[in-house]
């Protein structure tokens, strides 16, 4: 019974740890069941009962643990011949004669489902593997085949091996996951810790993501895989790629834009990232002001040339005066300009580019610089 009993484990659960407890216990089989569910459960990437159920059923294993369960109702000997003969020919049938397809158990690293990673085309496969092929060597990329369990039948070069190994998985899965989880691993920024190789990485980081901006995503700093709008041109996809949030911060843009903003600019929402700063800009002025109106109606009351509430300057001068006049005129185009319609239209009617959210969210933080200097007066007070 024992016998049976461990090659039964062998050949049905493939790890020796339960089969050592299967030949030493005498309820093993039931050990055997407890041992593959919470196995499937902590390898589960939802670690739950419903997720681990569902994937209890991709890996073929009820009719197994259905089997081990009766030797609890049926004689120790009988049973175990029993099992063995069913399990075997499970094994034989499922696993052997059409076993799951290995991309059903990847998913570039809890990213992203397998079915969500769409194929790339060609062309973008092949602008990939050339960038991917530089930074490892030959036996750096035979090790990293094994991992991902990709075929390499290929002895040209190494961006040639790359493209041809994972064109041919790719096509075989209908899915991308497993040439993200190659980009994930070579890009791990632990492979690039010395200083030296700091900006090795951001070109090899940057240059992906170019790539992959065209059809949705991109890979983070931290290695994570996140959904972005596709780009429809380089321009859009060079912006995209040195990230926008970074281009911000490089630009100095006023805190208060960045209060009102940085959710969305972290999210490459431009359109957004726009209307909220506007509306930042709005608020700011009643709070300085102490008026409790909105729109081209504050703006004008605010900064009226002749009983003005925000100043920022003394309007001595007629230069003053001018310059008065068009800081006022100047919020104005932007509220007019882009709050307005923005609020009224919907998003795929008013697109925003990045670069045009870049040059909108700067000539904001223009006009807070000049508030930081504004002064507040009360016209009805001498």
């Amino acid at each position: 019974v024992s016998t049976s009993i461990f090659l039964l484990t062998f050949i049905c659960f493939h790890a020796p740890y339960k089969s050592l407890v299967a030949l030493t216990v005498p309820s093993g089989p039931i050990v055997i069941v407890i041992f593959n569910f919470f196995a499937i459960i902590s390898n589960s990437p939802s670690k739950n009962f419903s997720g681990s159920f569902f994937l209890l059923l991709r890996q073929r294993s009820v009719l197994r643990i259905a089997v081990a369960i009766s030797l609890s109702l049926i004689p120790r000997r009988a049973a175990s011949y029993f099992i063995l003969a069913i399990n075997g020919c499970s094994f034989a049938t499922f696993d052997i004669l059409s076993p799951p397809s290995p991309a059903s158990f990847l998913n570039c690293q809890n990213t992203f489902p397998v079915q969500n990673i769409k194929p790339f085309d060609a062309i973008s496969l092949e602008e990939i593997s050339k960038i991917l092929g530089e930074e490892v060597s030959g036996s750096e990329l035979t090790r990293l085949f094994l991992q991902i369990n990709v075929k390499d039948n290929s002895s040209e070069t190494k961006w040639k091996r790359i493209n041809s190994a994972l064109s041919a998985c790719q096509q075989r899965d209908n899915s991308a996951c497993r040439i993200i989880s190659l980009i994930q691993i070579i890009l791990n920024p632990v492979r690039y810790a010395k200083p030296e190789k700091k900006e090795q990485y951001e070109k090899a980081l940057n240059s992906i993501n170019i790539i992959l901006s065209f059809s949705g995503y991109r890979i983070e700093k931290n290695g994570e895989l996140v959904q972005i709008k596709p780009v429809k041109n380089i321009d859009e996809a060079l912006l995209r790629a040195q990230n926008f949030y970074k281009l911000l911060v490089d630009r100095k843009i006023h805190p208060e834009v960045m209060k009102y903003c940085k959710p969305e600019a972290l999210q490459d929402n431009y359109f957004h990232a726009v209307f909220e700063a506007i509306k930042g800009l709005n608020a700011r002025i009643k709070e300085m002001s102490g008026l409790d109106i909105d729109g081209t109606n504050l703006i004008n009351t605010a900064f009226s040339e002749q009983k003005p509430y925000l100043v920022i300057n003394t309007m001595q001068t007629q230069s003053e005066k001018d310059e008065h006049n068009g800081f006022r005129f100047l919020i104005l185009g932007v509220q007019t300009m882009f709050r307005n319609p923005i609020s009224h239209e919907a998003k795929i009617n008013w697109e925003i580019s990045g670069q045009d959210g870049l040059d909108i969210l700067t000539t904001i933080s223009l006009i807070h610089r000049k508030l930081d200097l504004a002064v507040r007066i009360y016209p009805n007070h001498s």
